[in-house]
């Protein structure tokens, strides 16, 4: 799912199944981009929270988030 708010673009793309977790990107006016890993339950209470302070749904990411944009380091 992508949400646009006020400057600010937030993709949710499904991990693995995308039963349990998503991959957050946070895209910046300024350029900058953050990336996280959320439960289910986070980020349907995140998206519950934008869309209910004016967001709007602008896409639907149904395929994983592709590996040229982001890979999560090991420790």
């Amino acid at each position: 799912m992508q949400i646009t708010d006020q400057g600010i673009i937030v993709d949710f793309y499904p991990v693995g199944s995308g039963e349990h977790r998503f991959s957050k990107r946070v895209k910046f006016e300024n350029g900058q981009t953050s990336f996280t890993t959320v439960l289910k339950v986070e980020m349907k209470h995140e998206v519950h929270n934008r869309l209910a302070k004016g967001a709007e749904v602008t896409g639907f990411n149904v395929d994983p988030m592709p590996r040229n944009l982001y890979s999560a380091m090991m420790c």
